[in-house]
């Protein structure tokens, strides 16, 4: 026998007896006392049981449905996490491919003991299940976002009228801050600063989420606009874009000072904005007004009739691009390159934002409602609603009835904060 052959021969060996829990002195433990219980998620799974605070759990998992700890000689395809707790969040997952689940344990590095029963789920992208958080207070929050405080924490930041402004950690729990005196409207993270825009044309800015500070145009610190509404707030990563009432469009690429953009063929108000993977920014308004441009200064109208537009969001799926924008009574539009518009029929809520990831766009709107619709040219849209507790199908949401003024859409979930403190997530 070669040397190579023996070494791989060695590998294998220790790979079975690892697998099989053989690798100390301890005992066999019974799984745990009612099984597992296993959710899913977008891309993900989380796993939570009962523990005895004694008993080192493992899980296996794969492809199929169903598994088991048993046995020593598992394919090539099975995975295994081990010395977990509870719950235990499994992530890389293939949303639409089934996956079994099962469990075993052992006391000081013995072998597994018996497997508990297998359990089979199927991974699906967020947004059809919803949970309602506890309501923070009675102001409308209007804006959302995440990114990373100065501390190298990741946060989500909520804004919202009568000075409302609130963080979190996960999007679950959030903390009242204390920031300026302003009934808010947006909120962003751009350029390693939090952001937040009030109906006055101010934009203050954060690298903490303690210290805010105004933001300056023309050298003069304080309304951006002149004293008009700051609507909407976007970034491409280089630079920051604020749009607002009166066809107001701002650029910043230090979110400290702002300059007003050097062509804007209207002054209808503007609500929403966002930017693109190909490099265009997107502004929408008043009577269906969308805007383009190629870099935040100059911008185009590419179309300006039905009811106001609130929201654009821009998809990449590969090489495959979509465009939407929606707004008061059901009013949509949508592209396949951000420059032709084509009316979306079929809907009548108010939609008041929209995201996008690669597998679909959801936008969340009046009477607590949420719409997602997958990649493609051709677009449908879907309701998805909650009961208010999360458990519901993917037909109700749940605010109940209360609007939703803002979404986002972190890795593996959604969030979303509307009136009277409503937020919520969707995992």
């Amino acid at each position: 026998m070669t040397f190579h052959s023996l070494r791989s021969l060695l590998a294998a060996l220790f790979v079975t007896v690892l697998l099989g829990g053989c690798i100390g002195g301890g005992n066999t433990a019974p799984p745990p006392a009612g099984g597992i219980t296993v959710v899913p998620g977008d891309g993900q799974v989380t796993i939570s049981w009962t523990a005895d605070p004694n008993v080192e759990y493992w899980i296996i998992y794969a492809p199929g449905t169903s598994i088991s700890t048993e046995g020593t000689n598992f394919p090539a395809n099975y995975n295994w996490k081990t010395s977990v707790t509870s719950p235990y969040v499994i992530n890389g997952l293939l949303n639409g491919t089934a996956y079994a689940f099962a469990m075993n344990g052992r006391t000081d590095n013995g072998p597994g003991g018996a497997s508990s029963a297998s359990v089979t789920v199927t991974p699906r992208p967020a947004g059809g299940y919803w949970t309602a958080g506890t309501a923070l207070g009675a102001n409308n929050l209007k804006g959302l976002t995440y990114g990373t405080a100065s501390d190298a924490t990741v946060d989500y930041l909520a804004v919202g009228t009568g000075n409302a402004m609130f963080k979190s950690l996960d999007g679950t729990t959030w903390t009242s801050i204390t920031g300026p005196t302003a009934d808010f409207t947006a909120a962003q993270n751009a350029l390693g600063y939090f952001l937040a825009a009030d109906t006055t044309g101010n934009i203050y800015r954060s690298s903490d989420l303690v210290t805010w500070t105004a933001g300056a145009v023309g050298g003069i610190t304080g309304s951006i606009s002149g004293g008009t509404s700051i609507n909407a707030l976007a970034t491409s990563g280089a630079l920051a874009i604020a749009v607002g009432d009166g066809g107001k469009i701002f650029t910043s690429t230090d979110t400290a000072n702002w300059t007003a953009a050097t062509t804007v063929p209207t002054g209808v108000n503007l609500y929403g904005v966002s930017y693109s993977p190909t490099g265009l920014w997107f502004a929408v308004g008043a009577g269906g007004t969308i805007l383009t441009s190629p870099d935040g200064y100059i911008w185009t109208s590419r179309n300006a009739s039905g009811n106001d537009l609130r929201a654009v969001a821009a998809q990449q799926n590969g090489t495959i691009f979509s465009y939407v924008a929606l707004g008061m009574g059901g009013a949509g539009w949508q592209s396949s390159d951000g420059l032709s518009w084509t009316a979306i029929t079929g809907l009548s809520n108010d939609f008041y934002a929209i995201t996008a990831s690669s597998v679909q766009f959801l936008a969340v709107g009046s009477g607590g409602a949420a719409f997602v619709s997958t990649t493609g040219a051709d677009l449908t849209w879907a309701q998805t609603t909650t009961t208010g507790g999360g458990t519901g199908s993917a037909s109700t949401v749940a605010s109940g009835t209360k609007t939703l003024f803002s979404v986002i859409n972190p890795t593996f979930k959604y969030v979303a904060v509307g009136a009277l403190g409503t937020n919520m997530t969707s995992q």
